[in-house]
C-alpha cells in the first residue's frame, strides 16, 4: 500500500492523537530541529499497517505489533508499506511489516520502520 502524508493529514492526526509537537507541523520548528521539512508522526504510517491487514481478511483482530523507526519521512514523501505472513498457526498469523519511503527519481527505497505483528484472523478466512 502507497501513500504520501499531506500537511492536512498530519495535522488532523495531531489534533486527534494530541501530538502537537511543532515538527510535524510547523516549518519553522522543524528547520530549527534540523529537519529539511514537517515530519510525519510515525504512528500514522505506522498504522497502514492494520489497513492492509483489515482490507485483505476483513474481521481479522490487530493483537500485537512491535515497531523499529529506521528514518523520518517528510510531509509529501510517498512511502511503501508491505505486510507479509510469516507463520499461520491455527487462526494466528505472525506478519512481518516494513515501511519503505520511495524516491520521486526511482533510487532505492528507504527502510523507514519494520516490525513484527499478531492477528487472529476470522474463522473462515483465504489468507491473501
Amino acid at each position: 500500500m502507497e501513500h504520501t502524508f499531506t500537511a492536512e493529514e498530519v495535522q488532523a492526526y495531531a489534533q486527534l492523537g494530541g501530538d502537537t509537537n511543532p515538527i510535524h507541523v510547523c516549518p519553522t520548528a522543524a528547520a530549527a530541529a534540523n529537519l529539511a521539512g514537517c515530519v510525519v508522526h510515525g504512528m500514522l504510517y505506522a498504522g497502514l499497517f492494520p489497513a492492509i491487514i483489515g482490507n485483505r481478511q476483513p474481521g481479522a483482530i490487530y493483537l500485537k505489533q512491535t515497531l523499529q523507526f529506521r528514518s523520518p519521512v517528510l510531509v509529501g514523501e510517498t512511502v511503501q508499506a508491505t505486510v507479509t505472513v510469516s507463520k499461520i498457526s491455527g487462526r494466528r498469523a505472525a506478519l512481518a511489516t516494513s515501511c519503505h519511503k520511495l524516491s520521486a527519481n526511482n533510487d532505492s527505497p528507504v527502510l523507514v520502520l519494520d516490525g513484527d505483528a499478531l492477528a487472529l484472523l476470522p474463522l473462515e478466512t483465504n489468507v491473501v
